[in-house]
C-alpha cells in the first residue's frame, strides 16, 4: 500500500468515525440525562425510559439512515454512487 493510498484510507476512516459519533449523539444525550436524573421509583423510571425510548427511537432511526448514506458516500466512488441512485445498479 502506497503512502498516498494509506493517507486516503486513514482520512476516510477518520470521517467514518466522525459520522458514527454524530449519528450516536441522541443516544449519548439520553444516557447523560438518565445518569443525571438517576430515576429511583417506578414512575420516574417509566417516564425517563418511556420518553427516552420514544424520542430516541425516531431520531436514531433517521440518523441511522443518514449515517448509512454518509458512509456509502465516503467509501464509494461518487460517480458509481450517483449511477446507483439514478439507475439502481
Amino acid at each position: 500500500m502506497t503512502g498516498e493510498k494509506l493517507m486516503k484510507t486513514l482520512i476516510k476512516l477518520g470521517f467514518s468515525v466522525l459520522a458514527t459519533a454524530v449519528a450516536l449523539i441522541p443516544l449519548w444525550f439520553f444516557l447523560l440525562v438518565k445518569t443525571l436524573l438517576s430515576p429511583e421509583g417506578f414512575w420516574q423510571k417509566f417516564v425517563v425510559y418511556g420518553t427516552g425510548t420514544y424520542l430516541l427511537c425516531f431520531i436514531q432511526l433517521i440518523l441511522c439512515s443518514i449515517w448509512i448514506l454518509v458512509l456509502i458516500a465516503i467509501w464509494e466512488d461518487l460517480k458509481r454512487l450517483k449511477r446507483y441512485l439514478k439507475y439502481g445498479y
